[in-house]
């Protein structure tokens, strides 16, 4: 593993090693004994404590131990609003039912025997199953953080990802149960939810906007879904988009929220089809239904909003 050139393996931050740890705690012992009985003629007194301390620092340095990162993990993960959502939406999946989630949340869902992660599905790996891996059919529930950087780059999201998810979730009749940004819990058959995204036909739009954003794609406008609970702080939007032509695509767009004054309040922004739903792939003339819910922040206070909104590159 040492002479690998991926990090994964070269070091004891991530799960992949954890099977050479011991082994590594093992030689460093043995490495510190040699070491003692070598510099025994040239030393009166030796201080164990002490050159194991700087052993054990230098190693967690050189090996990148998790220690060496708390507060980096201190200051990512401290509990906010965002995080707090995260928690209702997890408690939304009873014990022991089987659900398959992206990485940040397999953690909170392990007291379970029937739990997979998602990376299986969107790689499809053939280590899994000659065929590639399939999910089995008695899963309940599906929780996935489409921005969740594990998974939206490098080689947890090949070109195939977004085929993969979207056809598992379509295939499986997966509904919205409860979403806030882009982060969704999907539940089968759920005939109380929507789907994410599915193709319409002449749909009768609440607030028309027919807007062309580059010669390839046109905002039709969106309604305003009160689906939420009374005390909910989500607001539910259905985008409709129709396909012109062209092979290209805007990655994300923004929307902002203003006060009546014209005053800046509070930004969303969200990634085109949640990355599965490309517009690549649409036939010309296609209308397309997206479901988004924005959480509004419990700093926004009650009143009219005008609000923004415009393609961009998100990165």
């Amino acid at each position: 593993n040492l002479l690998s050139n991926k990090s994964t393996f070269t070091t004891i931050h991530h799960h992949y090693t954890a099977l050479l740890i011991p082994f590594i705690f093992f030689a460093s012992v043995l490495g510190a004994e040699k070491l003692l009985k070598a510099a025994a003629p040239f030393m009166k007194r030796i201080n164990l404590k002490v050159i194991f301390l700087v052993v054990a620092v230098a190693s967690s340095l050189f090996l990148e131990a998790p220690q060496m990162k708390l507060y980096g993990f201190f200051k990512m993960y401290r509990v906010n609003e965002y995080a707090q959502e995260k928690e209702k939406l997890l408690k939304q999946i009873p014990e022991g039912s089987s659900a398959i989630a992206t990485f940040q949340f397999l953690p909170k869902l392990a007291n379970r025997h029937d739990l997979y992660p998602l990376n299986w599905l969107a790689v499809r790996d053939k280590m899994y199953a000659s065929c590639g891996y399939e999910p089995p059919a008695n899963l309940e529930y599906t929780l996935i953080d489409f921005n969740e950087p594990l998974i939206t780059r490098g080689a947890f999201f090949p070109p195939s990802a977004p085929h993969n998810i979207r056809s598992f979730l379509e295939a499986g009749d997966w509904r919205v149960a409860r979403a806030f940004n882009d982060i969704v819990l999907f539940r089968k058959g759920y005939n109380k939810g929507p789907r994410l995204c599915e193709t319409v036909i002449n749909p009768r739009i609440q607030y028309p906007m027919n807007v062309d954003l580059n010669k390839e794609i046109v905002f039709l406008g969106y309604d305003i879904v009160y689906d939420s609970a009374p005390d909910s702080r989500i607001l539910h939007l259905a985008y409709y988009w129709k396909r012109i032509k062209g092979s290209s695509r805007p990655t994300s767009f923004f929307i902002q929220f203003l006060d009546a004054d014209g005053n800046f309040k509070f930004q969303n922004q969200h990634v085109f089809g949640y990355r599965i739903y490309l517009q690549d792939e649409w036939r010309e003339g296609q209308v397309m239904k997206e479901h988004h819910y924005i959480l509004i922040p419990s700093s926004a206070d009650e009143g009219d909003y005008n609000i923004n909104f415009g393609p961009f590159i998100f990165d």
